[in-house]
Parts: structure tokens; sequence; C-alpha cells
């Protein structure tokens, strides 16, 4: 409804009765709208969602607590946020999309499913349904947002998948165990070694379940930052990655600088770099792990280099993407997911991660951790 409608009917009503002494129609239409606003304010801060006005550039200009409450700040500290700051990069894109098309007039209100950064870095999964009000000439002003959390949904939708993504593989692995004990003189040697490589598979896919589960639950813990022993990390994750090899490589390691980060996720990095060594090595006659640090500009990189089978470095943007290979399963094991889980490790700490390589001349993976207590992100 236009102000001059709202106004035409507030003066009918107001004709309708006499006027105290001293008070005016004006005065009466005054305070109709203080009483408008305040019902609309009320309205603004007790509503069980968040609601924004969010400005033409990202600003939040107005915001109620409990959009505050989701987003984990303060109204103050969301007031010094753009949406494009807090929302997690691999959302971004579909997100400005969306806004262009608005803007365009091509859509009326879209809503989208997206992670903002918690101030620790912790994605929380919001949606949020966003209109834009324009002036009366049809010039854009602002946006207005709701948002919904809906981690809890997002987290029961992750758990029943893995649910459901195991169920299969025990059946397949039980059939396969019945077949083998009742009908394995039946089956003959070929029958025996067909229902083996089903057991491989079936156990292959489990890894690729546990390690893609990994790489989506990594982002929603928060970082626990306290002072990092890096050499006896890299020394244990070699203990772990070669206790079941016999002829182990040579492992050299030089006294490595202590940082300050997440332990087990740290760990976890020199876990997947030296077994990724020790794998692409494993072929050659006097494989050598090599765990060093040198500096770098704003903190420290640490680096694990092997003398394997290298890679060539114009597929180097492969390295670090979810399921990208630069060689086959059939000549090393793996489920291309490793490495993106180390980036990911890693861009949390506020750090970065490279390689270099070249074929069968080995390879370095370094990461830089920067000096002091880092500001934690996702990607």
């Amino acid at each position: 409804m236009s102000n001059r409608s709202k106004s035409s009917e507030l003066g009918d009503v107001i004709g309708r009765f006499p006027l105290a002494a001293g008070v005016t129609a004006q005065d009466l239409l005054q305070q109709k709208l203080l009483e408008t606003e305040a019902s609309f304010r009320g309205m603004f801060e007790q509503a069980a969602v968040g609601v924004a006005h969010v400005s033409l550039d990202g600003h939040f200009k107005l915001a109620n607590q409990r959009y505050a409450d989701i987003l984990g700040r303060t109204r103050e500290e969301l007031q010094a946020c753009t949406f494009q700051h807090i929302t997690h990069p691999e959302d971004l894109g579909r997100q400005l999309d969306s806004v262009r098309r608005l803007l365009a007039d091509e859509i009326k209100t879209y809503s989208i499913e997206k992670r903002y950064l918690l101030p620790d870095g912790v994605p929380v999964w919001v949606n949020v349904a966003v209109s834009l009000v324009r002036d009366a000439t049809g010039e854009p002003r602002y946006f207005v947002k709701v948002g919904q959390d809906i981690e809890t949904r997002k987290r029961m939708e992750l758990d029943l998948c893995e649910s459901d993504l195991r169920a299969p593989l025990r059946g397949v692995d039980g059939y396969v165990r019945m077949l083998k004990e009742d009908f394995a003189d039946r089956l003959g040697s070929e029958g025996n070694r067909m229902l083996d490589v089903i057991s491989g598979e079936a156990r292959r896919m489990g890894r690729l379940i546990d390690d893609l589960l990994a790489f989506s639950r990594l982002g929603r813990h928060p970082l626990a930052l306290v002072p990092v022993d890096m050499t006896s990390l890299a020394a244990s994750a070699f203990t772990k990655t070669t206790e079941s090899i016999q002829n182990k490589p040579r492992f050299e390691l030089e006294p490595l600088p202590l940082t300050h980060g997440d332990v087990s996720m740290l760990h976890q990095v020199f876990v997947n770099l030296i077994d990724n060594a020790v794998k692409f090595s494993s072929r050659v006659d006097q494989p050598v792990i090599e765990v060093g640090s040198r500096d770098a500009p704003g903190g420290t990189a640490y680096y694990v280099k092997d003398n394997g089978v290298g890679f060539d470095e114009k597929y180097l943007h492969k390295l670090f993407s979810v399921f990208q290979r630069l060689q086959s399963e059939a000549e090393f094991e793996g489920t291309g997911v490793g490495l993106a889980l180390v980036q990911r490790i890693i861009h949390r700490h506020g750090g970065k991660v490279w390689a270099e390589g070249k074929a069968n001349h080995g390879a370095t993976f370094s990461f830089m951790l920067p000096n002091g207590t880092s500001s934690p992100s996702t990607s």
C-alpha cells in the first residue's frame, strides 16, 4: 500500500471521530504511524527466524537478534560484515548469480541453502530467502533477507546418507562370504577369484565413503589452536603410514619449527602427504622420504619430498581436487580425496598448499602456515 493510500485511509478513520481540544488530525496520523512502526519493530525483533536488511553492496545494515545468533556474531559485528565476506566460497557463486537475476528483475525473490562462516571459520547451513525493495521509481534500494538455521537437518541428512551408503556394501560383503563358505568347491578357482574381486571393490568403496565423510565433516569442527611440535607429528605420521611395510623407505627428518594450530588436523596433513610419498616412491630401488622446512613470507613452509614417480606439472591444477588422480588406481591405490583434505585443513589454518614435481623424478608437497595464531577460514 502506498503512503498516499495509507494517509487517505487514516484520514477517513480520523474523520469519523471528534478531535480532542488541541489535537490535530496530523497529531493522530503521526501517533498512528508511530504505533505501526512499533508494531513492526516488535515483530522484527521477536521473529523466530533471522531477518536482515542488506545494502546493494552486501553490507548488513539492520538485523534482528536471531540473525546475529545464527551467524555467531553480535549485531555490531554483523553490521561490519558483508554477506560476501562471510559466505562459504563454494556457495558464493550461486548466490551472486541469484542476486544478479534479482537486480535485473528476472526474478522477484529467490531462496538458497548456503553455508555462512562463523567467526572461527566453521560453516553453518542456513536457508536464506531474499527479496529486493525498490523505491517509487523502481530503483533498487536494499535486500530483505530471511534466514533459517538448517544445520541440524543437514547433519541428519549426512548421517542418513552414511547409513544408506554402507548398508548395500554390508549386504554385498555378507553374500560373498556365504558363497565362499557354502559353494567354494563348486565355484572353482575363477569363481573364487571373482568373489575376491567383488570383496575388494566393496572394501574400496568403504574407504571412499570414509574419505568423503571426513572431507565433508572437516569444515564443521572448530579449530583447537595450541602450540604444535611439528617434528613429533611428522615422525608419528611416518610410523603410522609404514607400520605394515617390511622394506621401509629411508626417512630423513630435520628438526621442524613449532607452530600454532590444531594438532589432530595437522597430524592428518602429515599422514596424507607422507602416505602419498611412500606409495609413489615404492617402485624405486632406494626410496627416500624427506621432511623439512624453510622460511616463507609471513610464515613457515613445511615440505614432504620423495624420489618416486613424480608427475607432469601441466596437470598441477588437478592435484588438490576431489577424485582427481594423475595415476590410475591399477598402478597405485587411493580414493583421490587425500590431497583435497590436506588443502582444506591448511586453508582453515590460514595457509596455502602447493606442489612441485617432474615425471619419474619425484615430487615435493609444501604447505605454509602463518606465524602466530592465524585467522581460520573454510574453503
